[in-house]
């Protein structure tokens, strides 16, 4: 422990302070497949993978019980028992239909904490950093700060039970929720990036936990729980950890982990913090490198500040005071992240291409590569795989070689219809520009003088030079749709609103940057609810929608 440890856990005792940290277990074992495994069998391979799984947990289970031993891992075996998992294979977007609010709180970080009780620095500490992946969009991270708080209440209310199922005492007789601390999300995203640029420096893993905890401001009793680096290398695990699905999907393995402290022998602290009585507020963090690695804090607190300003956009449009010194951002689909299969399959067999590898039992294989399990695409059978508790098919580990394991972008905005619910349509709004780059076809709210009156249709007229997209979900040329890339996501566009159908089509023949128009109609009492999309990247087929049409440009590629 560093000198800078010592001192601050020192000070922590001595105010009252509780700091826990989690880390992730590297994957320091792999299985050899039965030698019965032929590339040209999927039923005999489908028998080894099944034969697969118990081994591969005894070996995990013997190496976390030496890691207990040795006092070397704060990993609880809770790692191994984490029932909400989403496929690998989903590249951006919710693979579960979670949708994201309309208008959101953008918690972005504007940089990082330095030092233990530092001042923020402005920018991220190092290129090696990012404030936040293009592959996870604004309101995909207020969603993840509120599911972060959303998550942590289930157990505390005994929704979530340990792995075994039983109950907590504390929460059997009546733990309180916790509230989020808005305010103070953004300054936990701040600590948190200092902590990684800390353990980046100082051997990465879990090196730097707690590093500038308390730098927020607590009222009252505070502590903090950390989900150190994961994915990105960090721990043998090279997943990005870079979109919705896949940082839910580790802050939950995280926070089942701490929670299953109450079960096992071991350290307790994570699981102390999340059940402390004492605790009415807590508020997460989500710090990022550029290889993929997350750091994730959930600090906690006696109660909320009222001093401190409370951002929210409910009720708001993009443009407005989000009540904490920023502006509320409209809904915009994250950018789709690479398909990539996975740096290792952990699976070894004579017959496989790949280079020599010592399995567990001790015997050297060869290392099985993607091509070489490509038969096995089919077979529904889970694996732990990436790190304990996660589970995998070949599919999940493949899912360029399986084909089918990268499918297109499922939206998190709202539709159109919901947003304009939610938020209403004021003819009277000025308060942003008409005009956005790179927003989604599925919501966001018009800016337009009242004064502008234009028809309100969309139905097809005089398309000379464009024409109908290849086709549909289902097949077949059409127009109605919204507008998608060959990987069925919305791609880059500018947005303009309050333009007709010939306005927008004109526009686009104009620029020379636009390949394609969308033109869709949200009200057709109200002309200020017509959106105009350019996009700028190929497009092939629509995703049915209604008052919505989408043509490309004769000249346009389709990628």
């Amino acid at each position: 422990m560093t000198l800078q440890h010592m001192l601050l856990h020192l000070f922590s005792i001595f105010i009252s302070l509780i700091i826990s940290c989690t880390c992730a277990a590297p994957l320091d074992v792999v299985v050899e497949l039965d030698s019965t495994f032929e590339a040209s069998s999927l039923q005999s391979a489908s028998k080894a993978m099944q034969e697969l799984g118990p081994a591969r947990h005894r070996a995990d289970e013997e190496r976390d019980a030496s890691n207990r031993r040795a006092a070397t891992s704060s990993a609880s075996r809770g790692f191994m028992r984490n029932a909400t998992r989403a496929s690998r294979s989903r590249r951006a977007g919710s693979s579960d239909g979670s949708k994201t609010n309309p208008v959101c709180v953008d918690y972005t970080a504007e940089g990082h904490i330095p030092a233990p009780q530092a001042a923020l620095v402005h920018g991220i500490p190092s290129s090696d950093f990012v404030l936040r992946p293009p592959t996870l969009s604004v309101c995909e991270l207020e969603l993840l700060h509120e599911e972060c708080i959303a998550r942590i209440n289930m157990y505390r209310s005994g929704e979530l039970k340990f792995s075994d199922g039983t109950d907590d005492t504390n929460v059997l007789a009546g733990l309180q929720p916790v509230v989020e601390w808005k305010g103070n999300n953004q300054c936990s995203s701040h600590q948190a990036m200092g902590d990684l640029w800390y353990s980046m420096r100082n051997g990465f893993g879990c090196e730097g936990g707690h590093y500038t905890a308390f730098s927020c401001p607590v009222k009252g009793k505070g502590g903090q729980n950390t989900c150190c680096a994961r994915g990105g290398g960090a721990f043998d695990d090279t997943t990005k950890i870079v979109t919705y699905d896949r940082v839910k999907e580790y802050l939950y393995h995280c926070l089942q982990a701490m929670w299953d402290e109450g079960i096992y022998p071991g350290k307790k602290g994570h699981w102390e913090t999340m059940r402390e009585p004492a605790f009415g507020a807590a508020f997460c963090g989500f710090a990022w490198n550029k290889d993929g690695t997350v750091w994730m804090t959930q600090d906690f607190s006696g109660d909320v500040d009222p001093a401190i300003p409370e951002c929210s956009c409910d009720g708001k449009a993009p443009g407005d005071d989000d009540g904490c010194g920023s502006r509320c951002v409209g809904c915009a689909e994250a950018e789709p992240a690479r398909c990539e299969n996975a740096h290792s399959t952990d699976l070894l067999s004579p017959q496989c291409t790949g280079p020599a590898e010592r399995s567990n039992s001790g015997r050297v294989a060869n290392a099985c590569t993607c091509s070489d399990l490509s038969p096995l695409c089919a077979d529904p059978t889970k694996r732990p795989c990436r790190i304990e508790g996660l589970t995998c098919t070949i599919a999940d580990v493949c899912p360029i070689e399986c084909g089918h394991g990268c499918p297109g972008l499922q939206p998190t905005c709202p539709p159109v219809a919901a947003v304009a619910s939610l938020i209403g349509f004021n003819a009277g709004r000025t308060t942003a520009p008409a005009t956005t780059q790179a927003q989604t076809a599925f919501a966001r709210a018009p800016h337009v003088p009242a004064t502008q009156h234009v028809p309100v249709t969309n139905r097809p007229s005089d398309m000379r030079g464009f024409k109908a997209p290849a086709g549909n979900m289902a097949g077949g040329a059409t127009h109605q749709g919204a507008c998608l890339t060959p990987g069925g996501n919305t791609g880059s566009y500018d947005e303009e609103w309050g333009l007709s159908l010939v306005e927008c089509r004109d526009l686009c023949a104009q620029r020379d940057i636009c390949v394609a128009f969308e033109h869709a109609v949200l009200d057709s009492a109200s002309p200020q609810t017509m959106r105009c999309e350019l996009h700028k990247d190929p497009v092939t087929h629509v995703l049915p929608l209604a008052q919505t049409v989408c043509y490309m440009k004769e000249s346009a590629s389709a990628g």
